[in-house]
């Protein structure tokens, strides 16, 4: 395993962590934890930062650094964060927050079973691509068009699972504002997917069009 890759990604944990513990509040820390809901969602969370970051994607493939994907990036730096402080403090300080608040175990149930959901494609999605998975949209040395797994019903189900995610772990902690966040972070999404489909057009011109036809960009016989 790659020390780099490794000290990166406890480091990323390391800023989440704070960030969710700054939002609830370091005189009561502990208090974050004893919810089982919570605790359930924080760990999805942290599962899934460290699937990602420890998976086999290429750091540095070979491919144009555009500015899309440099916004991407800064959306990635900013509504993660910003998501685990607000669902933080809101969790904490529900009564000062009125309309942004839902306060109910079927809400936390629901957020909880959309987050599980979303980390498991997001895992699934990065094994079937295996060493072919990076963060930078390119098209690799021997790369081919991976049509199996969740490939077989979307083009794009890590952006599936990552909305799904983006959308049940606020909700876990009964955040609407945190589903707003998550909600901004549509277009950025839809940016890089279109992108995407671009170049993944340019390289297998014979594969794609047909592959396209038969499957949906993110939910499968809908959209």
């Amino acid at each position: 395993m790659d020390p780099t890759r490794i000290a990166l990604t406890a480091a990323a944990a390391a800023f989440c962590f704070f960030a969710l513990e700054s939002g609830w509040g370091w005189d009561q820390a502990a208090g974050l934890w004893s919810d089982p809901l919570r605790l359930l969602a924080s760990l999805g969370f942290f599962v899934f930062l460290f699937g990602f970051g420890l998976s086999r994607m290429q750091l540095n493939p070979k491919g144009r650094q555009a500015l899309w994907q440099l916004l991407f990036f800064l959306a990635n730096l900013v509504v993660f964060p910003m998501m685990l402080l607000m669902s933080g403090r809101m969790a904490r300080h529900h009564e000062t927050y009125g309309f942004w608040i839902v306060s109910t175990p079927w809400a936390a149930i629901l957020g909880l079973t959309l987050e599980a959901g979303g980390v498991g494609i997001m895992l699934w999605s990065i094994n079937t691509l295996g060493r072919w998975f990076s963060p930078k949209i390119t098209v690799q040395q021997g790369h081919r068009l991976i049509q199996s797994g969740p490939y077989r019903f979307v083009r794009h189900p890590f952006y599936t699972g990552l909305l799904l995610f983006l959308s049940g772990f606020p909700l876990a902690f009964g955040s609407l504002m945190g589903c707003f966040l998550a909600a901004c972070y549509l277009p950025a999404v839809l940016l890089r997917i279109s992108n995407e489909e671009r170049l993944l057009a340019e390289a297998f011109k014979n594969e794609f069009p047909a592959y396209r036809q038969r499957t949906r960009l993110l939910i499968p016989f809908i959209l």
